[in-house]
């Protein structure tokens, strides 16, 4: 129920290009999504966007708890027990991995699951004022 306030902190990604260094273009991608989805991509900074699904969640009644360390993750039929390092218990119908790259909670759910690995592969971004760009397209 958050996705127009998500996408209102945001930017309309109409085309995504791909250029080399010395500005060749490699690629031009509409859209950023498969032909047959009617969604459009933003852009948005990653604090907007924490700002928008913690409001969101607070709305709906959600406690927010930091401070907190994950150590342990406990499953039955209908609810997941999450301990931490505190000794805090909280049990809910759903344990959401949305901790990173090294993710504790994948760990506890998956344990053959893959470590994250480099891939020689980085991103940088930023906000700047430019003219000469065409709206709407990721460069």
């Amino acid at each position: 129920g958050c996705l127009r306030d998500v996408q209102a902190v945001g930017f309309p990604i109409d085309r995504m290009r791909f250029h080399t260094a010395g500005g060749h273009l490699l690629g031009d991608v509409p859209r950023l999504r498969r032909e047959a989805d009617s969604m459009r991509s933003i852009s948005l900074q990653r604090g907007r966007l924490v700002a928008a699904l913690r409001r969101a969640a607070l709305d709906a009644g959600a406690q927010i708890v930091t401070g907190e360390r994950l150590v342990g993750a406990t499953e039955s039929a209908d609810s997941v027990v999450a301990e931490f390092a505190s000794g805090r218990r909280d049990t809910a119908e759903l344990l959401v991995g949305a901790d990173g790259v090294w993710s504790t909670v994948r760990g506890l759910i998956d344990s053959s699951a893959p470590r994250a690995e480099y891939a020689g592969l980085y991103g940088v971004a930023g906000i700047s004022t430019m003219t000469g760009v065409e709206p709407g397209v990721w460069n």
